[in-house]
């Protein structure tokens, strides 16, 4: 299958009443329109509904969605997002563009597409909008072939850690981003079996061992979310990076397909001894409820735990009432 359109009702909800207030909050905090880094599909609906506050964009297009890239694919979704990117860019909605022919992991681990002119994976500004629309687990690898023939099997935090840490090393003119993530509510694969079976401390044993009474979904979405959580708190600030995760949304995609989505507000700040400044502990998103949707509105998801209600459900004001905000924003 393409990677085309995964539209559903409510991730248009959430593009046009989450993220974009969100986007809009920082182009006009930083003064400036925003770099963007994602997995936009060849309609690219979420740079339709942002476009006002985006002027670069870094696209990564697979050509199979779910297969291993092979060059007897075709190319037709990938130049479809070429050719509307090159649109917006001729109207001068865009400054300039680039689409990587590949999944994310693959081309940023590799180092370079598997276009015909196998296109040098750089990244050299500052990227202020992340938008990682991955859709499927976030523990499955993917495999690839590199120049020497030799195959390799990456995972996608492995290219979100290096995306980081390249971010860690640019000069720049803006500290400030924001990280937008997607995934099904559902997993699989080693690293996250690794991490079910040897939880790095005892918290997340605590966690898991709560979680572990549970069935289906309602246990899967908070798994999921806990090992996501768990990851931001850790390689963030690993790359002075200091976060704060919003609460997290669990909704339908289409065909009813669970979704989870994450938003977190990244600051770059000054390493010292005990790293990266953190105002916001792990527990405090664990322990809320999951937002959803209901009736065109935010809503607080019924829990099967004692989890707490999420009073405040606009998501400039989370995260203006925060710590962090007050801390390193304001």
């Amino acid at each position: 299958m393409k990677r085309g359109s995964f539209n559903s009702e409510h991730k248009v909800f959430i593009r046009e009443n989450w993220n974009k207030p969100l986007i809009k909050f920082l182009s006009k905090k930083i003064n400036d329109r925003l770099i963007y880094i994602g997995l936009p599909s060849s309609q690219a609906e979420d740079l339709t509904h942002w476009i006002e506050f985006i002027k670069e964009v870094i696209a990564f297009q697979c050509r199979e969605y779910g297969k291993p890239s092979d060059s007897s694919q075709s190319r037709a979704g990938i130049e479809a997002l070429e050719e509307f990117l090159s649109r917006l860019e001729r109207e001068r909605k865009l400054d300039n563009f680039i689409v990587y022919d590949g999944y994310l992991e693959e081309v940023v681990l590799k180092g370079f597409d598997n276009s015909p002119n196998n296109i040098k994976f750089e990244q050299n500004s500052v990227i202020t909008l992340y938008n990682l629309d991955f859709c499927n687990d976030i523990a499955s690898p993917i495999e690839y072939i590199d120049r020497n023939g030799d195959k390799h099997k990456v995972y996608k935090f492995d290219a979100i850690r290096s995306l980081l840490r390249i971010q860690q090393g640019l000069s720049h003119v803006s500290d400030k981003f924001l990280f937008l993530l997607t995934i099904h509510c559902s997993y699989k694969g080693a690293e996250l079996q690794d991490f079910l079976n040897n939880p790095p401390d005892k918290q997340i044993a605590e966690y898991l061992a709560t979680y572990r009474h549970l069935t289906g979904h309602e246990r899967n979405a908070r798994i999921i979310r806990l090992f996501i959580c768990y990851q931001i708190a850790r390689y963030f600030p690993d790359h002075n990076f200091s976060h704060k995760i919003l609460p997290i949304i669990k909704y339908k995609g289409l065909n009813g397909t669970p979704l989870l989505h994450f938003v977190i507000l990244g600051t770059k700040t000054q390493p010292s001894a005990q790293g990266a400044p953190v105002y916001q502990p792990l527990n405090e998103v664990l322990d809320q409820k999951f937002i959803s949707i209901e009736a065109e509105e935010f809503v607080n998801l019924d829990s099967v735990l004692m989890e707490k209600d999420i009073v405040e459900l606009d998501p400039i004001r989370l995260f203006t009432q925060s710590k962090t905000y007050k801390k390193l924003w304001a």
